[in-house]
């Protein structure tokens, strides 16, 4: 703190808040999680939405293809699934192309609906990072929990920039090693 009052007074105040607004810009520029996240907002600017349009990925409909025949050589016909996994695990995807499968409907559930208990119902597919961990699953049919090396789920955060600052917050390595 003490080289910055020096500088205001060296370089004058309006001289000093731009050198120091420039150096935080570029110090946070620098980092992958704040690109990404700034990428988010002006996305958001021009279309409305943080999120990159839809794309169907070939792996990840292979899997849903896979995980309805599991559960109809099972005989299951679950009235609501449940997906759980890491940020970036796939979850979405995976719950998208499920619904397309199975009829029924996909919604992503955000932290602040699983403050409580949630009011599962039947007819959707739902997903967020914390369920099984939070909620009473008892209501879904079927829960299915993607297991994803936290350096694939982090690249994968980082490249649908929707909110690349989670890797910083949740400090993947550290956060999911202990759960």
């Amino acid at each position: 703190m003490g080289n910055i009052i020096k500088k205001i007074y060296k370089k004058g105040l309006p001289e000093a808040a731009i050198s120091f607004a420039v150096t935080t810009m570029d110090s946070l520029l620098a980092r992958e999680t704040v690109r990404s996240s700034l990428r988010a907002q002006f996305r958001r600017f021009l279309t409305g939405s943080r999120e990159k349009p839809y794309r169907e990925i070939p792996l990840v409909e292979l899997w849903a293809d896979k995980v309805m025949e599991i559960l109809n050589g099972k005989g299951i016909s679950a009235k609501a699934i449940g997906i759980d996994g890491l940020p970036g695990s796939g979850k979405s995807s995976l719950g998208r192309a499920l619904a397309v499968r199975s009829g029924l409907n996909w919604r992503t559930l955000y932290w602040r609906e699983l403050i409580n208990a949630y009011p599962f119902e039947d007819g959707y597919i739902y997903e967020n990072i914390r369920l099984i961990r939070c909620q009473d699953i008892d209501r879904l049919g079927v829960v299915i929990y993607i297991d994803c090396p936290i350096e694939e789920a982090e690249r994968r955060v980082l490249e649908r920039d929707r909110g690349g600052v989670i890797t910083d917050l949740i400090d993947y390595p550290s956060s999911f090693l202990q759960n």
